[in-house]
């Protein structure tokens, strides 16, 4: 019922969806979370529940990789269903049949649910917006090249005219505030797409090509242009290729996710693209989150954002040592892949918290013996060489 009521609520919504963050107001975007529960709860603890007050930006990929991948998108949309200015979520490229195949959560959803569980999960996934705008400037929606068709239409008959405003100023108006827009991956592979065109693209479907697979798999790269993207899907952009869509759509600040970084965030493009990754034990790096206030002033934009985020880093090395120390037998299914289809009973979850032991144990074992084994060879061959020797 959870996943038929957020479904219903997200085939509403645009593609690109209107934000507004009043003055003085704060809205953190966090990025992959990928099945780390605790994680997500840890970023809860330090930055206070989801509200009206506090809202959040989860900015794609909950599922896959990690082993609570199910209670990841159901606490996440719980939020949503309870309040939905409170929780803002958009979709990921592991919001996908391909993906949830290769990397775990449909054989999680099978083995805790069953299949039409992940099949309605699928459908839910296909309805996720594919970005957002966090508007600073004081406006209330969009604006009107930039709504979707339908809305667009009508609300050109209620005022009788098309609007002066044609999108540009670096995104901010006379007060100082800033427009950011939060999307997955990245931009695209070629100039003059508006966010007007993003909202006539059809995302009921798979990522596979054309836009939508590009917001969703793309990835910044240091070098002017264009490139190759690594993935095989997507593209590579360059600095240049983000200021230009930025300036054109009235944009000041693009966030995305998508990518692991070693400290849970990178800056790039002059300030204007920030990356940020929430889950920290996929590589054992440090994970992020960024409160974005689009109301600051143009001229501190870039170091507040470096601030702001350097600040709110969640997990540093050494405590992420700890916790795993610590929660290695509560949470050792973790760190141990189970074969497909295994429930995690009362015996299997005894036997993953003490699976190290008897590793440590048997390796002791293993390489005692080879030392005693490798000693006996050298009195083996001493004595040996004693019996040749002339004197006796």
């Amino acid at each position: 019922r959870i996943v038929l009521a957020a479904r219903k609520m997200f085939s509403a919504m645009p593609n690109i969806v209107h934000v507004g963050v009043a003055k003085g107001r704060e809205i953190t975007v966090c990025g992959d979370t990928h099945g780390q529960f605790y994680d997500l709860l840890r970023i809860f603890e330090q930055n206070g529940a989801p509200s009206s007050t506090n809202p959040y930006v989860f900015n794609g990929d909950f599922v896959d990789r990690g082993s609570f991948s199910v209670e990841v998108i159901l606490t996440l949309l719980v939020f949503k269903l309870m309040d939905s200015q409170c929780m803002h979520l958009t979709r990921g490229n592991h919001e996908s049949l391909s993906m949830n195949k290769i990397y775990g959560f449909e054989g999680e959803v099978k083995a805790k649910y069953s299949e039409t569980v992940f099949k309605l999960f699928l459908e839910m996934f296909r309805k996720l917006p594919l970005a957002y705008v966090l508007d600073g400037t004081g406006a209330s929606t969009l604006r009107r090249h930039e709504l979707p068709p339908i809305i667009s239409t009508i609300a050109m008959n209620d005022d009788g005219g098309d609007d002066d405003d044609d999108g540009g100023g670096g995104g901010q108006d006379e007060a100082g505030g800033k427009r950011v827009m939060v999307v997955h991956g990245g931009l695209f592979s070629r100039d003059g797409v508006t966010l007007g065109e993003l909202q006539r693209v059809e995302r009921d479907c798979e990522p596979d090509t054309g836009l939508m697979a590009e917001m969703l798999w793309s990835d910044p790269q240091k070098e002017n242009g264009w490139g190759a993207s690594k993935r095989g899907v997507g593209v590579a952009f360059g600095p240049d290729v983000t200021e230009r869509f930025l300036d054109a759509n009235g944009l000041q600040t693009l966030v995305r996710s998508h990518e692991m970084k070693d400290d849970g965030y990178e800056v790039e493009a002059n300030g204007r693209l920030i990356t940020i990754f929430s889950a920290p034990n996929c590589t054992y790096h440090e994970s992020c989150f960024l409160r974005e206030n689009p109301c600051v002033q143009n001229s501190h934009r870039q170091n507040d954002t470096r601030t702001h985020a350097h600040a709110c880093v969640c997990v540093r090395a050494i405590e992420q040592i700890l916790c795993r120390l610590l929660r290695a037998r509560r949470n050792a299914e973790n760190f141990v892949q189970l074969p497909r289809g295994w429930r995690y009973t009362h015996t299997t979850r005894a036997l993953t918290n003490w699976l190290p032991f008897f590793f440590v144990f048997f390796s002791f074992l293993f390489f005692s013996n080879l030392d005693e084994l490798c000693f006996c060879h050298v009195i083996r061959f001493r004595s040996a060489r004693d019996r040749l020797r002339p004197d006796g």
